[in-house]
């Protein structure tokens, strides 16, 4: 499930049901980040996604049905 606060998706765990990452897209960076660990130890200086940004991605082309919005005004963890 993805919950969408502001500019920021919150991706559930496939793994861990607790766990929730978030999703955003950098204006300064140009592109999708993610605060996974995959992501920051291993794609982030690559260029690659993970499988959260790739979920987010695909989100934004289905239709809004698993996604619920809230009026939080949220800041991308890139200081966007």
């Amino acid at each position: 499930m993805i919950k969408i606060v502001g500019n920021i998706a919150h991706v559930q765990s496939s793994r861990k049901k607790t766990i929730h990452y978030h999703v955003c897209y950098s204006g300064i960076l140009h592109r999708w980040i993610c605060d996974c660990p995959h992501f920051i130890f291993r794609l982030l200086d690559k260029g690659g996604e993970c499988k959260h940004i790739r979920e987010v991605k695909q989100y934004q082309k289905e239709e809004s049905k698993n996604v619920i919005y809230t009026n939080a005004n949220k800041k991308c963890i890139s200081g966007d």
